[in-house]
This record gives structure tokens, sequence and C-alpha cells, in this order.
């Protein structure tokens, strides 16, 4: 048996297990479990693990991993025991070359970690070399490498071919061998939740105690229930059985619709509302279950419904995950199996969510005689006389045929009806008494409904008043279900008020609930506390209770805001129960709305409006940001109508509008003008009013900004000039909180419409606002300003000014505690800045850090989580890390690209980012392709002429070839892209170099003026990016040939400008000498003494070659690259060897045209003082 897992504050410390041999094998194992359990990435992966297998690989544990989202693929293994079982495992054929492959040592002892230095140089070796030959050249040259170099040999042996030893360097190339310290950091994962800390636990128990068998992995496996193995029959409780007295030849027919037990079949029982399909459906669950494997229930009500009624079947099931996808791949293992999809909407945005699988049988029930299309479609009439008269007699015990048979004529054979005739019969009212009650003409469908409603509330009012105070109560919350919760609340805070009293005592509460059960009034869930009126019902109520409704309403209304007051609307976990309550919430206060409509004076304008702004808001909220912006936008307009603006008013849709979660856009002709909007009485309902407006003007950015910028105008000009006092006199009024927010977002919304000056008055503006009261620097509100200020350099190429102020909001953030969200938020800003700016370490650090906290919040294939992978990618490729970062920026193109489309702006933006990294590796038709996607979608959305647009003209000419285009083209092009961004910016820098690149191409043209532009180049490049940068050290290099290609007696290359390619250190903390110290104190090395270049180049050249350290790959390119410069700096003749040798491997591990490698190469040209060489790298196309 395996010994326990540890579990220390939080910590997953694998131990090993008796039957597994090797000391780590066994804590590699639990490792892998626990990421595949908790969802999490582990053994170094950035993304987390989709799917694992675990198998022996001889006496040896081997763990296969793919990872989600992009993350790669990795094999990994420990060491094996001496050098030619190693060899035997790097070489295995049937490991494929574009995986990974982590190596860690069995055991503490001296020969493994030898093994793994050895296997550590190799890597390291090859992942800076072009080809095999350069390769082992690399290894074999000099002394260095003694133990590299044996392994090598027997690696190549004696009959070795040329795929042989490109085998090798390429599997080397994706060898990843830790450093000693950083292995017991690698067998150790964080898990929180106390729940998946157990089931990781279990899981990895029982694999080691079924080793060695091989056991495949899923990120959402099966639980191992016995309720997985057997038949699973989740269909709700049978109706009347009078039932199965009616429509025998309908169910014949279905059963032989549904008899091929092997076909794909879709049914669909289509009908009105109350014709029994539901019930129906029951019925013929229980006929037909025999025959299935599964029979289940789906309710697509709502969202809501569907959600939860997946996340039951599930888990009767015994799945893991809660979506269709794994309600349908379970399914898809458990045929036959019979799926009932109630309720089901139209079938051209729902048909295609069901699962078409031979097995798989789906009867649906639906009001849409669309589904004709869709499905063998069998459409209810109402129920024959004769059915009509066995069901009565069946129902009710009567005898007399004629009077049932008059009961059935007089309804119309209307089955809800029927059942609600005959409720009334049973609770004491006979047949002949229900007809004299019922003197009308006969009636049918929902009037034959109402009809037989009516006489039931009637009964209910004389023998069961709470019953008919609690359905008055449950009809105040349609179409949505009412949960338990509510009605407690109801009781606890209104239980003084006799229309809610019911809910105050759970023994009165409880006996209503069993009343309206039994009457068929209601219906209630199995699992949750749930209840729900049908709506004609529900209407009929309302109806009867009058002008009373919107009290009630009120109530109802007050308690659900109160209940969301507790929800974080971005806690995926909590969405079921937050759509609920916000359905609730939002269909009360339609009901509150038109009560006051109807008797003003009802309510307070005071309390109408507060009941608004506490029961709507965070509604409004969570469904933003679920993404239904069409509902969203109705309960802004629903909460301005209680402010009582009457243009908001007769924009508002009716009570029946159902609250949906679901993804929707928002119309713009939906879109009311805002100067039509916020015309209420009151300076605080205006103030209120001009904070619905500001949220909603956010809304409106996906839509149109010139509404949105709009909306945030006209709430601006809603709120009084000057803001009333504070009760404390340091803290911020809340008028003046509100002028704050909407500055911010109209701030945005400019930056959005690429006004970008306008756009920095505005947060200017409100910082220095905030700043006037004596308070404001302490308020929340001031770190975001600081962060969305920030957030316009980072959007327009200010990027050192960028970290300044991105540390600034995240220090105050900090010192202030001003929640993580908001943190992490700044925290990832700052982090794309440190990035482009050349702070690489602490860049990874921090995105790596935002990363995890989002997978233990987000799913792995969210669009914040893919968002996230991206920017790491592009840091870690920079690192060195370089398959690692192209497959997590792909990998999350993939993933957005699949989840919200080619076109969508997220995509377009990761697909940027992607050809960033293909144009560094060479690839500049797939660079420019990318560039010209970008292009027509920017034209598409906001015109030829958006800053974007003529952005990316400039990098499609350079990627083309400056040298074709005309001068007036790039000269243009250049210019507005400086007017758009102006000075000192990276896109100034950038146009600038682009002028320059083009004028190089022909050196005999060079005139005066070109050098201005080309110093500006450096300048504008130096304050955006930072002097150190690599892209900035290519504008020097462009200045200095200008200025040789001008000059009558041309000067070395390292004189003047130049000699900055040589005296600039290449780190990878931050460019220039001190980041390179940083560099070196990381391996306890003293920082370069500048004053002795030459003395200083052989110790690193000794400690490279002494392995007295261990860089990764990407660090030691920076060493070899700072010994050629040092060694150029003292006058050694073999300083531009040096360089062209560090830029090749370069170009190995980056690609020929990465920042990195063409400063590295312009460095070499410069030390050899070599023009021509230098001109070649200058005008090769950049990203900027």
């Amino acid at each position: 048996m395996a010994e326990p897992a540890i579990a220390v504050s939080g910590m997953f410390c694998a131990c090993k297990g008796a039957d597994v041999d090797a000391e780590n094998a066994g804590k590699l194992i639990r490792v892998a479990v626990a990421g595949v359990t908790a969802g999490i990435p582990v053994l170094g992966m950035a993304a987390p693990p989709a799917l694992v297998r675990i198998e022996p690989s001889g006496a040896d544990v081997q763990v296969r991993i793919d990872a989600t989202a992009g993350g790669g693929r990795m094999l990994a293994r420990c060491l094996r025991d001496g050098v030619a079982a190693e060899i035997a495992a790097l070489l295995d054929p049937g490991r494929p070359e574009d995986c990974t492959v982590l190596v860690l040592p069995r055991d503490s002892s001296a020969g493994q970690h030898e093994l793994l230095a050895a296997l550590r140089t190799l890597a390291r070796r090859a992942a800076v070399t072009l080809d095999s030959d350069r390769f082992a050249a690399e290894v074999i040259r000099g002394d260095r490498h003694t133990r590299a170099r044996t392994v090598l040999a027997a690696m190549h042996g004696a009959g070795a071919t040329a795929e042989r030893r490109r085998q090798v360097h390429a599997r080397l190339r994706r060898l990843r061998v830790p450093r000693p310290a950083d292995v017991a950091g690698l067998l150790t994962v964080r898990i929180e939740d106390p729940a998946v800390l157990a089931s990781a636990v279990q899981r990895s128990d029982r694999v080691l105690a079924s080793w060695p068998r091989t056991v495949d992995l899923a990120r959402q496996a099966p639980a191992a229930t016995p309720a997985v193995r057997g038949r699973v029959v989740a269909v709700p409780g049978r109706g009347n059985p009078a039932e199965d007295r009616t429509r025998h030849d309908v169910v014949d027919r279905l059963a032989q619709l549904l008899a091929d037990r092997t076909a794909a079949i879709r049914v669909a029982l289509v009908a009105g509302s109350g014709m029994g399909k539901s019930s129906l459906a029951v019925r013929m669950c229980r006929h037909l279950a025999d025959g299935y494997t599964v029979v289940g229930w789906l309710s697509a009500t709502n969202s809501t419904t569907w959600r939860s009624s997946i996340a039951l079947l599930t888990e009767r099931l015994g799945i893991d995950g809660a979506n269709p996808d794994d309600l349908w791949e379970a399914l898809g293992e458990r045929r036959p199996a019979l799926i009932v999809v109630d309720d089901a909407p139209e079938p051209t945005a729902f048909a295609a969510a069901l699962p078409s699988m031979s097995g798989v049988h789906v009867l649906v029930t639906s009001p849409s005689v669309r589904w004709r299309a869709e499905a063998a479609t069998v459409e209810l009439e109402p129920l024959s006389e004769s059915d009509g008269i066995e069901f009565l007699l069946a129902r009710t015990g009567a005898e007399d045929e004629r009077l049932a048979a008059e009961v059935t004529r007089r309804l119309g054979g209307f089955p809800l009806a029927l059942e609600q005739a005959a409720a009334a019969v049973v609770d004491g009212l006979s047949l002949r008494g229900w007809l004299d009650r019922h003197v009308d003409a006969p009636v049918a469908g929902a009037a034959a409904l109402e009809q037989a409603w009516r006489i039931r509330l009637a009964a209910l009012r004389v023998s069961h008043p709470d019953a008919l105070a609690l359905l008055g109560i449950l009809s105040c919350a349609q179409p949505a279900p009412v949960s338990g919760e509510l009605l407690s609340g109801l009781g606890r805070d209104y239980g003084d008020n006799p229309a809610v009293a019911v809910c105050a005592d759970t023994e009165r509460r409880d006996a209503a609930v069993t009343e309206l059960r039994a009457q068929s009034l209601i219906r209630t869930g199995a699992d949750e506390e749930t209840f729900l009126v049908h709506p004609l019902l529900a209407g009929a109520v309302r109806d009867e209770a009058g002008p009373d409704t919107a009290q009630v309403a009120l109530m109802v209304a007050a308690v659900a805001g109160r209940l969301l007051d507790d929800e974080d609307v971005n806690d995926a976990d909590l969405w079921s129960r937050t759509m609920a309550l916000s359905a609730v919430a939002v269909a009360a206060c339609h009901l509150v709305l038109d009560g006051s409509r109807q008797r003003p004076g009802n309510v307070a304008p005071d309390r109408l409006r507060g009941l608004a702004n506490h029961a709507l808001w965070l509604p409004r909220a969570y469904l933003h940001e679920r993404g239904a912006a069409r509902g969203a936008y109705r309960v802004a307009l629903l909460a301005l109508a209680m402010h009582g603006d009457e243009v908001a008013a007769a924009a508002v849709p009716g009570v029946s509008a159902e609250v949906v979660d679901a993804f929707d856009d928002l119309d713009p002709a939906m879109v009311v003008p805002a100067d039509r909007l916020g015309d209420v009485a009151g300076a605080d309902a205006r103030t209120s009013a001009a904070r619905w407006l500001n949220e909603t003007d956010s809304l409106l950015t996906d839509v149109d900004l010139a509404e949105a910028e709009a909306y945030a105008r006209r709430a601006l000009t809603l709120l009084p000039r000057r803001a009333r006092g504070a009760v404390d006199a340091d803290a911020v009024p809340r008028s003046a909180m509100i002028r704050l927010e909407i500055g911010d977002n109209l701030g945005f919304i400019l930056q959005l419409r690429e006004r970008f000056p306008e756009s920095a008055k505005v947060y200017d503006a409100a910082i220095r606002h905030l700043l006037s009261f004596p308070g404001g620097g302490a308020e929340s509100k001031y770190a975001e300003l600081l962060n969305d200020r920030a957030l316009l350099l980072l959007d327009t190429g200010r990027y050192e000014q960028g970290v300044a102020e991105f540390s600034a909001a995240a220090d105050l953030a900090r010192k202030k505690s001003h929640g993580a969200g908001v943190l992490n938020n700044i925290d990832n800003n700052l982090a794309r800045t440190e990035h482009l700016t050349w702070r690489l370490r602490s860049a990874r650090d921090r995105l790596n850090g935002g990363l995890h906290w989002l997978l233990d919040r987000s799913a792995a294939q969210s669009t914040d989580v893919a968002i996230a992978q991206c920017n790491l990618g592009l840091v870690t490729y920079d690192l060195g890390d370089t398959d690692e970062g192209f497959a997590l920026v792909q990998g999350s193109w993939q993933t957005l690209r699949d989840r919200l489309g080619h076109e969508d702006r997220e995509t377009l933006i990761r697909r940027l980012a992607l050809a960033e990294l293909q144009l560094a590796r060479g690839d500049r038709r797939a660079a420019h392709q990318a560039v010209l996607l970008d292009l027509a979608a920017c034209r598409a959305e906001n015109g030829s002429d958006s800053v974007w647009a003529i952005v990316h003209r400039l990098r499609a000419a350079w990627l083309t070839g400056l040298a074709a285009q005309p001068p007036e083209t790039i000269r243009e092009l250049a210019a507005a892209v400086e007017r758009l961004f102006g000075p000192d910016t990276a896109y100034a820098a950038m146009a600038r170099d682009a002028l320059a690149a083009w004028r190089l191409a022909d050196p005999d043209t060079v005139e005066p003026g070109d050098i201005a532009s080309a110093a500006k180049a450096v300048r504008y490049s130096a304050r955006s990016l930072g002097s150190g940068h690599p892209l900035t050290l290519l504008s020097s290099a462009r200045l200095v040939l200008l200025r040789r290609d001008a000059a009558r007696r041309p000067r070395p290359l390292r004189t003047a400008a130049g000699r900055v390619l040589l005296t600039m250190l290449d780190s990878l903390s931050r460019p220039g000498g001190g980041g390179f110290a940083e560099d070196l104190r990381q391996h306890g090395q003293p920082p370069v003494d500048s004053a002795r270049p030459g003395w200083e180049a052989d110790r690193l050249r000794h400690l490279l070659a002494d392995d007295v350290v261990e860089p990764s790959a990407g660090e030691e390119i920076c060493w070899r690259t700072n010994i050629g410069r040092l060694a150029a700096l003292a006058g050694a003749i073999d300083a531009g060897v040096l360089l062209r040798e560090a830029a090749d491997s370069s170009a190995a591990l980056y690609g020929p045209d990465h920042p990195w490698t063409l400063s590295r190469a312009a460095a070499a040209a410069v030390a050899d003082d070599d023009p021509e060489a230098l001109r070649a790298v200058v005008t090769t196309p950049i990203w900027r």
C-alpha cells in the first residue's frame, strides 16, 4: 500500500509508495494526479493538465500530460540507471518530437545528480545551436563539459547517421532538466480546498495501490460510485394515476417512434401551455424505462433550470463535471439512454445544443411547432370526450358519466383545466356543484384554465388562506422559481406583515406548501427547496389580489436584493443562485413599478428609487458580467423608470419578459438616446439616475461608442455642480464619488474612440478632483484611477511611464487592502509594461502568480485565463523557454478562436501576439497575414482613419519591404502615426525607425533630415521602452549607420552612438549593468567591474566553461553576449567572433528576427566595424 499524502497548510506533499522503487517516482505520480484533480498547473507547466497517463516504463514510472489551452504536452519521468539506459529512453521512437521531456532524479545520490548535470548541459547546448553539427562541435570544443561529452559520444554511437544526430539534437532541445534545488518545488503542489485535496489524495492512493497498471485520468473523471454502473432513472414523480386512462394512441405512437434503441432519435411533443406535455413525458419515461440504461429529465424553462437540471443528472450519473458536454459524453458511454428536455424554447436557438448520437433518444416538450424541422413531431390535441370522462371518473371517484362528459365539454378537453376541476371535486365540490358554478358557454384553452382556477382561488380564500397568501408571494416572482431561502428571508424581515406572515412560521409555510402541491397549483423541487407557479395561474392570482400585489412584490424584491448583497457576481460557482435571485428581483420590481403607475402614491417615490438601487444593481452587474447585454440594458431602464423617468418606463418590457443570462448582443435600435433619459425630479433622484446612466455607458461600449460617450456626458449633466458635504470631513461626498466614476468611464470610452489627449485630460481631472478632498488619497478609487490612466499610457506606447503609474497603483492597493481582484488586475497590467520594457523576470513572476490566481476562480478555457496564458507565453518566450511560450500563445489564440470566433476582438489580439512570435522565427508571411486580418477588422469597426489601421498599414509596409514603397507613402504613414500618438511613444519610435530603415536601403540618398529623424527615434524609444531595450539599441544602430553613410570621412561604428551597443549589457532582469548584476547575484557572483572589461570577460568565460554556474539557455546567451561586448571594449581581436556566435545561438533559440537576435547581431557588426552586415540587420522588419 502507498503511504498517505501529507497535507500541511494546504500543501500537497507527495510521498513514496511501497510498490514504486524510485524515491521521487511516487511523488511524481501524486503531483500529476493532484494537477488533474484540482485543475492547476504542475511540474512547471503553465496550464493545468487535461489528460494524464501514468504508465510503467521498464521498472520506472512515466507520466504523460496533455495540458489545456495550448499548454503543450509533457512526458515526465525519473532518470534511468546509467548512461546507456537514459540514452535509450531519450531516443525512444514512440515519443513525439513536439513533446517536452522532464527528467527528475530518482533519488538524491551523487550519481543521479552527476548524470542530471550532464544532461542539463546538453539540453542547454542544444537549445542555443541551429543544427546537430554545430551542437556537437559546441559540446566537444576544448576541454569543456567533460561529462556532457561522455554522454554525447554514447548517444551518437559508432554508426550514427545524420538522421540520428538530428533526432538527438531535436529531442535534447525539448529536454527539461531541473537543478537539484528546484526538484522539491516541482514535486510539491499547493491545494487550498480541503475537499479537492482529499479527492487528490484518494485518487493517487488508488493509482499507487494498483501499480504497475496503466491509468488514464481526465480533468473531469467519473466518480467511482455504484450509481455509475447501474440503471439510472431520474425523472419527476408521476402524475395522478388517472392520467394513465387517457391518450393510449399517443403513447403507442411515441413508443413506436422510440423503438430502435441503436439509432439517434429526436421526438418532439408540441402543444400549448397546460396541454399535458410534461405529464405525458413522465408517463413515457416510466413506460419505457426498462429498455434504457439511463432515463433522465432536463428542464429548459430558462437558463437557471437548464443548468441546475444538468447538474443534478450528472451528479446522479457520478460525473464530476456539470456542463452539457460532460453529460452528453457520459450518455454516449451509457447507451441506450432516453433524455426528456422539458419546456424547450424555439429550436433555432436550442436544437444545436442537444446531442445527436446513436443510442441516445431525446424527447422534447415545447410549445413551438417549429420543432417539426428538427424532430419527429407529435402535436397534442385536447382530450377527447371519452378520455375526459375516463380521467374525471378515475381522478374524482365519481360515477356519473353524463356529468363528467358535460364538464369535459365545458372545458374543451383542456387537460390542466380538467385537473383543476377534478381537484375541486376531490376537495368537496361535486361535479354537479362545479357545473352550477360554470353556467357560461363552453370555453377552451387558457380561458378554460382561468375559469377553473378562479374557483380554486375562491375555495382557497375560504378554506386555506395561508396557501392563498403563499401563492400570492410565489406569483410575484414569475417566471423564476422561488427558493426556500427567499421565503425564510421574507419571514425574517417582514414577518409582522399579514401578507407574508405565513413565511415567518415554518409549520404554517409547510402546511401551505403541502396544500398547494396536493392541488397541483405549484411545482416543487426534488433536490433543492424551490417553488414554481404556472405563468397563467400567477397572472390570475395577481389579478385577484389587485393593488395589494405591488406591496407583496416590494417585499419580495427587497429580500432578493438583500440576499444578492452577499453574492460575488464573478464567482462562477454561484451563478445559478445569483441568476435565480436576479430573476426574482427583476420580476418583482416590474410588478412594483406597474402598481405604482396604476395607483400613484401607492409606493413613495423615494422608496421606489431606493428599491431599484437595492434590488436591481447586482442583477444588472451579473447580467453584464455574463454577457447578457440585452437583459442588463433592460434592467437599467427598469431602474430608471423606478426613478420616475417616463421615457425609460415606456421602453421597459412588461412583467412577462424573462431574465436570461445567456450571451446576447444588444441591438443598437433598442438603445434609447441619452438626451431623452434622466428627466427625473429632485437632486437625489438625478444623482442616482446619473449613476445608472454611467453604468449603462460601460455596457454600450460594445454596441455604439458614440452613444456610450453620450450616456456618460448626460450623466455628468445630471449631477449637482457642487458636492454636498460628507458626514466625515475627510470623506469624499457620494456625489463626488459618482462624478469620479463617470469620469473614469468617460476616459476609457474616449480611449476606445482613439481620442487619446482628451482621455488623458479626463483622467487627470478626475485624479485632481479626488485629491482635492483630504481623504481622497486613501480611497480605493485612487488606485483604480491610477491604474486606468496607466492603461492609457500602455495603449499609447508610453511604457516606462506606465511602469511607474502601475507600480504606484499596486503599492497603494496593497497598503489599503483593496482586495485580491483589484490587486491582481493592477499587477497584471504592471507585468505587461514590465515585459514591454524588458523587465522579464519580474513580469514572468507576476503573470505566473496572476494565472494561478485566475485558475483558482475560473475555468481553464475561460477568456480571462486564455488572455493571461497568452501574456505569460510572450514573456516566457523572451526569457528563453521558447517552445513553451510559443505553445501558450498559440493555444490561447486557438481557445478563443474556438469559443468566440475568428473575428472576435480578443481572438484577433491573440492572433497578433502569435504573429509577433512567428515574425521572430522568420515567418514574415504569417505575420503579414495576421496584420492584414486586424487591419480589416479595424477598418470595419472604426473606419480607414482608425489609429490602429494606420499602425497596421505601416507594419504591413515594413513586412513586405520598405524599399518597394513610394517615398510619399512611407512619410505619410510615419507622420500620421507620430501625430496620432504623439512624441516619446513606442509608436512614434516605430514610425521614425521605419523612415530610417527605408532610407538605409539606399545609402546614397541620405540627407541631414534623415539623421535628425533617426536621432528622434532613439530618443523616443529610450523614453518609452528604456535606453537598454534591444529595440532602442537597434534604433541607435540605424542612427550610427546613417551618420556613416552621410559622412565624408566615415568613423568606426563603435564610436559615438554605436558604442552603446557594446556598453549596454544584456540581462533577463532588466537592461543594463544593473540588471546583469542582479543576474550574477542569483548565481552568487559579484557584479561586473566596467573599469576592467577584459578581466571581466575572462572571468565570465571561465564561470561558464568550468560549470561554476548553470544558467538557463536564455541566461547563457546573455552571458556570452556580454562576454563578447566586454571583450570588444577591451580591444580583444576575437570579440566579433564571440558576438556572432552569441547571435547565432540567439537565432537558434529565439529565431533570426527576434529583438534579442537582431541587437546581438548588430553588436557583432559594430565590433567588426562591418557596415553592410549592420545594414542587413537594421533593415529587418521589427515589431513594436
